[in-house]
């Protein structure tokens, strides 16, 4: 059952909520360089392809020690990395 003044059509999504139900990356005006930090190697290059389907410059690197020389080399403007990477201890900001 759809919430009142939702009303499903015939592509499979749902309008009259903002954003809700969209099947499509949105494009955006600004593209950003990102940075995907992660250890399954299928998971990182699916993600990639998305993000670059959307237009965005996209940098793929290994886990450890060598993702956080590839972010200081890149510099990207969003960094997207594995919270439990092996052989990385935690991350902290801030002394």
């Amino acid at each position: 059952m759809l919430p009142r003044g939702v009303t499903a059509n015939t592509t499979g999504s749902v309008s009259g909520i903002k954003g809700e139900g969209e099947t499509r990356p949105r494009k955006t005006d600004k593209l950003l360089r990102i940075l995907v930090v992660e250890d399954n190697r299928d998971s990182a290059d699916s993600l990639r392809l998305l993000l670059e389907f959307s237009g965005h410059d996209v940098a793929v690197a290994s886990p450890g020690h060598d993702g956080l020389q590839a972010a200081e080399q890149y510099q990207p403007d969003v960094g997207l990395c594995d919270i439990g990477l092996p052989g990385v201890g935690r991350l902290r900001g801030g002394p």
